[in-house]
């Protein structure tokens, strides 16, 4: 499946949402995440897809991979629209976007629809390209139309001002070599159609520069950019959000800085003159939304004195500051409990707060998680395809040489996260963002970081890796104490986007000397995606009873080590034939005798319980025996088995024989044919 018309901001930007319609023209429709449902099992039916947001109108469209599909308005805040069955048929990632019609209107933000199986974890694979600059943010989006994910890098480059590096996509996970794009003084960027010509352009921020600003970039729609124009924005900017303020189909800027400054647009690429609120002391992450469901823009900055609320009047103008209780750090907006009100997340130091939404501009009190030790960035996906918003972070790491992480959180769907999965970043990580880099339908993750004997920048991507292994447990039969089973097997798949390193394969348990490796094709093997290895297991048991062991599987991939519980159990009691089958035999008559032979292979007596028929057919098979309630040591006893079968067709059932737990082998499985 291939991605057209992506728009992904930095991790300040937040997640968009426009306002409703203003007189006689239509607003840039936005979409709230997540949607729903979020993902789907590759090779599914058809269904219904739910796309929530803000400046929805009558004629507005849903896309999948920039192809409309049938689509139902709602309301102006929701739309459905038919989903085919072709278009989940394999997995992939899909960009869904809402296009209104004009006056205004316009291509909404994506939203990414994962096509995927879920799994119970994520993990990443990372690998690093070099940048020319120290402080660095990244942003994603399609910016030469090919459908796949190209990257965005704003950077101070040193002496030499500010530079946009931009690296196209392979579509595999691997991207070009940066081509260089000189801008103001450069960190926070974002990527949208201020123009409206249907090519992404770039706004970045001149955060550096005592004189401030925003950096204003028009795409080619070919991956390259002409010469930026400063527009006077704050000084010293840090923050950037991008929405249609005042629903004239034209998206404007929002800034933090010393203040929130607003500069609408014009349509053409150029900016009116920025207009400032109050927010707060000095705030640094900004985020859009319709926080108290009016149909206007809002917007949320979390700065030094907590987050605070400007709720919008629909013109591009906003009220007086609303002090809202919660922790600083980066924000994002998304409906992490289903109830189709926009919640917050904020990351600060080693915890993640999560705000959940009354839907009238006001929050419950914050809930702490676990993250990490110094989260400098957070983004929201779906990360293990469960359907349930997931949360990232950039975990900067601590002390005089930090030690970084990227960390995430899975959610519960009801607003509440489990503990984090972290990967270990070789430097510091600070900006964020995440796409599907090689359309396997997982998303991954690119981040910027500081290396930490250099302190110069690198560019990570992180591909995800999920390990399956089949089948989940071993379970041998009843095998004679001191004789070997034939070996079980055990298939390890890499069914991520990145190389399965296997690094150990062992067996640890209260009986793991009963077991052994009898084949391993996985430790030390790097599987590529797609790719699988096998482990041979044989089980020999040293004494009778239940014998229980676990296999570990060392690897990079989620919740390492795999772990596989083998059981057995171990029996002197031997029986011969292993099976018996009686041919045909006309249905109301009897076969002749078939005998099996019980064996006490033990130096001691063992009780012998009920032997009984079972399984499908009891009744057209006949047992007596000669054994009784003990067997003595080295000695056998006969059962007597005859076939009598009720009706035509084949019948089946098994002899059992009772007594102490582990005196048992394997029931003999009986079968015939009625005539």
């Amino acid at each position: 499946m291939h991605m057209r018309h992506l728009i992904s901001f930095s991790f300040w930007a937040g997640f968009l949402i426009a306002p409703v319609l203003q007189a006689g023209t239509n607003p840039v429709p936005l979409i709230n995440n997540p949607l729903s449902p979020e993902s789907a099992a590759p090779g599914g039916p058809s269904f219904t897809l739910t796309v929530n947001g803000t400046g929805f109108v009558s004629g507005s469209a849903v896309n999948w991979n920039g192809k409309a599909r049938a689509t139902v308005f709602v309301s102006a805040s929701q739309l459905t629209a038919t989903i085919l069955a072709s278009d989940i048929a394999v997995a992939g990632t899909a960009s869904v976007t809402v296009t209104s019609p004009a006056p205004g209107g316009g291509m909404s933000n994506v939203a990414f629809f994962q096509v995927i199986a879920p799994a119970t974890a994520a993990a990443l694979v990372e690998s690093s390209y070099p940048l020319k600059a120290t402080q660095v943010y990244v942003a994603t989006g399609d910016l030469n139309g090919d459908g796949k994910l190209d990257l965005v890098v704003g950077s101070t480059a040193t002496g030499a001002g500010g530079i946009i590096e931009v690296m196209l996509g392979n579509g595999d996970g691997t991207f070009q070599a940066p081509a260089t794009f000189p801008t103001g003084a450069t960190t926070p960027i974002a990527i949208a159609d201020f123009n409206q010509d249907g090519k992404p352009d770039i706004a970045a921020l001149n955060s550096n520069s005592t004189s401030g600003g925003i950096s204003i970039l028009l795409g080619n729609g070919d991956g390259t950019f002409q010469p930026y124009k400063i527009y006077p924005a704050n000084d010293q900017p840090n923050s950037i959000a991008i929405g249609d303020f005042n629903a004239d189909g034209k998206l404007d800027i929002a800034v933090a800085g010393t203040n929130v400054t607003v500069l609408l647009a014009n349509g053409d690429g150029t900016f009116q003159a920025p207009v400032e609120y109050a927010a707060g002391t000095n705030p640094f992450s900004l985020i859009t939304g319709d926080f108290n469901r009016d149909g206007h823009l809002d917007l949320i900055a979390n700065s030094s004195s907590g987050i605070v609320l400007l709720l919008g009047n629909g013109d591009g103008s906003f009220q007086k500051p609303i002090l809202i209780t919660g922790p600083n750090g980066p924000l994002v907006t998304a409906d992490f409990n289903g109830d189709g009100i926009l919640d917050l997340a904020a990351a600060n130091g080693a915890d993640v707060y999560i705000l959940l939404g009354n839907g009238d501009g006001t929050f419950k009190p914050p809930v702490a998680y676990a993250a990490g030790q110094s989260a400098r960035s957070v983004v929201i996906g779906d990360f293990n395809g469960d359907g349930k918003v997931d949360l990232a972070m950039a975990d900067y790491g601590t002390g005089t040489k930090p030690k970084g992480a990227i960390t995430i959180l899975l959610g519960n769907g009801d607003g509440t996260f489990q503990a984090p999965l972290a990967t270990a970043a070789p430097g510091s990580p600070t900006s964020l963002a995440t796409g599907d880099f090689n359309g396997d339908g997982r998303l991954d993750l690119t981040f910027t970081e500081y290396l930490t004997a250099s302190r110069t920048a690198d560019l990570s991507v992180a591909l995800q890796t999920t390990a399956s292994v089949s089948p989940a447990a071993l379970a041998f039969p009843s095998i004679l104490d001191g004789k070997t089973s034939a070996p079980e097997m055990l298939t390890v798949t890499d069914i991520g986007s990145a190389g399965l390193s296997i690094s150990q394969v062992s067996l640890s348990g209260t009986n793991a000397e009963d077991f052994a490796l009898t084949s391993d094709t996985c430790q030390g093997a790097t599987v590529p995606p797609s790719g699988n290895c096998t482990i041979g297991v044989s089980f020999s048991p040293s004494a009778m009873g239940l014998r229980t062991a676990t296999l570990a599987i060392s690897d990079n991939a989620p919740a390492s080590p795999q772990s596989v519980g083998i059981t057995g159990t171990g029996t002197v009691v031997d029986l011969v034939p292993a099976a018996l089958n009686f041919g045909q035999v006309k249905v109301g008559t009897i076969s002749p005798e078939k005998l099996i032979t019980v064996t006490n292979t033990a130096t001691t007596i063992i009780p012998i319980g009920a032997i009984q028929v079972v399984g499908a057919d009891p009744g057209d098979f006949l047992v007596s025996d000669t054994c009784g309630t003990s067997l003595n040591p080295k000695v056998s006893c006969s059962i007597v088995i005859q076939f009598i079968p009720t009706t035509k067709g084949t019948r089946t059932a098994a002899v059992a024989v009772g007594g102490n737990p582990g005196a048992n082998p394997k029931n003999v499985p009986l079968s015939g044919v009625g005539t």
